[in-house]
Order: structure tokens, then sequence, then C-alpha cells
């Protein structure tokens, strides 16, 4: 993260050049146009710090909305030779989060929560369409500063994160700030015995804890993440057919301040340079990262497919696992036939095996319907959580 107060994107920490002012270079702005508009941004937004949409906020959506980046060098027209870190793509992404989440473009937000001088109103009327329960309903509209309600809280956790596997951000402690973190995973259990009242209604106390993301330095090296986690416990009541109706914080002032959510901007006409860095930067083998890629045509660079989406059948994609996997051929292909038996027919190319420093990779194809989540279910479930599956590719 290149925080606003040390000169945003302009900043050039360790490097010869910041990431806009490489920006700059590649899209052969002679002047660095777009270096000193991010110059002026940072010192009109620092003087006008409760009027801006935070970068932090921006960095939060990024890192759920794109994969991790590799660096890599790339030669300019000029004949000048730039090296993109992880760093340097990231901030990049991160300004146009920034210069694209406007609802004319698309983009759609919804808040749950906020300190007293926000309202919930744009979550309230997305919730509006759902089944909610009068009990959980009641205490959203009734709550002046619309806190973020502990069922409302829970189902946010059990649907996005459980059953849909999509991150959403979270400000993890109720106070007088806003921060912003993407949510990674969480852990429930439920304490102590579930009481019943008359009507046959349950209350459970459950104990939450929430991992989430932390911010890096613009230095730190691809895949080096910091994580975080907050611990909630509260009383949920659910009814006769076991649907959460109510929920209360145990320890209010240690509870979450803000859940938020938006859908990705898209990229346009205007970011097609932007596009193409970040393609390259999570479609190349760790062994090539390095390399001038000038003359190589990357039209057709692989993209990663999104946790939730589902497979296309008879289509060869390339998967990357971490962890404790078989390192060679042979012995990968042997792995994955047995690991993926639930998922019926596969088709597993050997040929297209490769072992780098971090992962390994090779190509397979699905000739039954199935998904990413399904496929890192089956990997992680074969190999007792020592493998995992990193990305796929297309």
């Amino acid at each position: 993260l290149y925080p606003d107060a040390q000169g945003g994107l302009a900043a050039r920490a360790d490097q010869e050049a910041s990431p806009i002012e490489k920006y700059d270079i590649l899209l052969g702005h002679k002047q660095g146009e777009l270096t000193a508009d991010e110059r002026n941004r940072t010192h009109e937004e620092a003087s006008n710090h409760d009027l801006r949409r935070s970068l932090d906020q921006d960095w939060a959506a990024a890192a759920i909305f794109f994969a991790e980046p590799s660096p890599f060098k790339i030669t300019v027209p000029d004949g000048k030779v730039l090296s993109f870190g992880a760093g340097d793509i990231k901030a990049l992404l991160i300004r146009f989060v920034h210069m694209h989440s406007k609802a004319d473009e698309g983009v759609e937000t919804r808040s749950l929560g906020g300190t007293c001088h926000l309202d919930g109103d744009s979550f309230r009327h997305s919730l509006e369409s759902r089944t909610l329960s009068p009990g959980i309903w009641n205490e959203l509209k009734n709550d002046p500063c619309f806190k973020v309600n502990a069922a409302a809280f829970h189902l946010a956790l059990t649907n996005l994160i459980g059953l849909r596997a999509e991150s959403f951000i979270l400000d993890p402690v109720t106070d007088q700030d806003l921060t912003y973190f993407p949510v990674r995973g969480f852990k429930s259990e439920v304490l102590g015995i579930p009481l019943s009242d008359s009507n046959a209604h349950q209350d459970m106390q459950i104990k939450t804890t929430v991992t989430y993301v932390l911010p890096s330095p613009p230095t730190a090296a691809k895949g080096s993440t910091s994580l975080a986690t907050n611990t909630y416990t509260y009383h949920l009541e659910i009814d006769e057919a076991g649907e959460i109706i109510s929920g209360t914080w145990n320890d209010e002032p240690s509870a979450p301040q803000l859940i938020w959510i938006q859908n990705r901007p898209r990229f346009t006409s205007d970011d097609a340079a932007l596009e193409k860095l970040y393609t390259m930067s999570v479609s190349l083998p760790s062994r090539m990262a390095m390399r001038d890629f000038s003359a190589i045509n990357t039209g057709f660079a692989a993209m990663p497919v999104r946790d939730s989406e589902a497979l296309v059948v008879n289509k060869k994609y390339r998967l990357e696992l971490n962890g404790d996997a078989p390192r060679g051929a042979d012995g990968l292909k042997t792995f994955l036939q047995t690991a993926f038996r639930s998922l019926g027919a596969v088709s597993i190319y050997r040929n297209t095996f490769a072992d780098e420093e971090t992962f390994s990779s090779i190509e397979v194809e699905f000739h039954k319907p199935t998904t990413f989540n399904s496929v890192k279910q089956a990997i992680h479930a074969h190999s007792n959580g020592r493998s995992e599956v990193s990305r796929i590719l297309r």
C-alpha cells in the first residue's frame, strides 16, 4: 500500500521510479502527466480527508478482485526496459479501482454499519428484497447508527464466504475510525448447550474467529501475506424451521463496525495497457518472470479462473498447486487421478508438467461439470490439507 501522506503512487519507495512514473513511461507520456495528476490528487485529498474515498478501501477491494501478480520486465517502444514488481502492479490496480468505482460506471456498492456520519441505507435497501425475519429487520432499521447486526454478520460470513467463496470488506472493531480489510475466512463454534423457549425457538451462543488480510509495504515479495484475526461472541435466535431470526452481541464495543461489498469495475479502452500488464503478471510461470517480453504476443495470455466460477466441460485448464504435492509429472498425474475420482472423467496431460520454485503445474480437462471450488476441495481432502490449488488458468 502506498500511503497518500507519502505521495501515493508517485512515491518511489526503494525503487528508481514509482509505479505511476513507470506507467507514464509505458504509455509514452513525455511530461509525466499521470504522475503530476497523482501528486495533485494526494495533495488535494490530504486536505479534504473526510470527503474522499480512502485508498485503503480501494486496496481492500482490489485485493478481492485481482489475483496475486508476479514481477516481470518489459521493453517499451523507446527501448527502455521497465521492471514492474508485484507492488507496482498492485498499486496501479488500486488506482484503477479508485478511478472507476462510480455508480455511473456500473459499480454498485452495499454496506452495513459504519460510524455515525455514515448510514446503512444502501445495504438496508439491498436487504428489502430478501427474506429476513421481522426480528432482524426491526433491529436493523431501529438502530440510529445502523450498526452491524450479529445475525446479519453471521449470515454474511456463512453465505458469502462459506457458500459462495466470495470475500467482503470488513472493519473489524467499532471505533471512531473506519478501516478496511478483505476477509480471508472464518471459523464458528457453538458454545454450551442451546436453550429453547416455549415457541420451540433456540438461543445459541456462537464464537466466531474471522481472519482478514493486512496491507503489505510496496517492496513486499510476491505472495507475502500478513493476516490478522478477531474473535466475536454473540447470541443467535433460531426458529423452529432452523432459520436465524435475531442476533445480539455479547460485547457490542468489540463488534465489527462495517461490512462492505461492491462489484468489480470493468477495464475500459483507456485501461488497455494496465489490463495487459495485469494479464501478463498473472499468466507467467515464475521461471519466466524476469524475461524481456517486448517481442511476445500476449493477446491470448491466460487469465485466472475466479473461485466461484464454473469450469467449461472438455476445455483445457492449467492447474497450479503448492504445498506437499508430488513434484514429478508421473507422480502428480497419479495424485490428481485419485483426487479427482469424485469429479468424474478427467484428462491429465503429463507432457505439460512444469516444476517451478514454489508450485507445480499441469494441464487438465474436466469432462463433467464442476467448479473451481470443487477442484480445490478435492485436492485439499485427498492431501489432508498438505497441498492446495493456488489457481487455475484458462
